[in-house]
């Protein structure tokens, strides 16, 4: 009775063990790429469209800083399409960093990569126990689309990372149904709204150039005329 009460005991034991090796295991995965990336993020050159996104940054800056009425970050290439999240916060740390512009924007990359990265091995984990957490965030630091783009794509990398907090959130939401966390719904809600930005940006500028033009002044005024107030 003893020996068959405690063979249960003794797999839960080895189960806890491996588990916490795997974790030590993926969390070196992680230590080691934020490591290659604080030292190197400096030899990265420029992206295809650095400067262009850098102008965008300054431009949103200015966005906001002139209370909406500076709208040139409404029109400004198609940028407007993608969002300015990244643009706007590394043109803001490059005021308050001590590297370059390009230097700055570099490692803000490779930081939220790396925050992708650990999104994904929570992911992993939550779905598949701590061996696939493992091979999901060694797999993603070694694939060489992810892991250089984080540095030079300042559209498609902070959006890969985005999409891994998404759906870390929504795993995290089912599996707590019907009360879900606090920590749940900020995952939730930065997942969602973080890409949201770049629909907000297109519909303003779409907005902008819909009430300035000639046919919706006539068609408001219209409206106007047919129901008074």
């Amino acid at each position: 009775m003893h020996q068959a009460a405690a063979k249960p005991l003794r797999l839960q034991s080895r189960a806890n063990q491996s588990a916490r090796w795997l974790d030590g295991l993926a969390i070196g995965v992680l230590a080691a790429a934020t490591a290659i990336a604080f030292v190197t993020f400096r030899d990265y050159g420029l992206g295809w469209d650095d400067y262009t996104h850098s102008q965008y940054g300054a431009l949103l800056v200015s966005l906001y800083q002139s209370n909406f009425t500076d709208q040139r970050a409404l029109s400004f290439v198609n940028l407007y399409m993608y969002g300015g999240g990244f643009d706007i916060l590394a043109t803001l740390a490059a005021k308050t960093l001590p590297f370059g512009l390009f230097e700055t924007r570099r490692l803000l990359g490779a930081v939220v990569g790396l925050v992708g990265l650990f999104a994904t091995w929570r992911l992993g984990r939550r779905l598949g126990g701590p061996l696939a957490g493992l091979l999901a965030v060694t797999l993603l630091a070694t694939c060489p689309l992810y892991y250089g783009h984080m540095f030079i794509n300042a559209k498609d990398g902070p959006f890969a990372a985005v999409m891994a907090i998404a759906l870390l959130g929504l795993v995290r939401a089912f599996l707590e149904f019907p009360r879900a966390t606090p920590a749940t719904l900020a995952l939730c809600g930065i997942g969602v709204v973080l890409p949201s930005e770049r629909e907000s940006l297109a519909a303003s500028r779409w907005r902008t150039r819909f009430y300035r033009s000639p046919s919706s002044r006539r068609f408001a005024g219209a409206q106007l005329v047919q129901n008074p107030r």
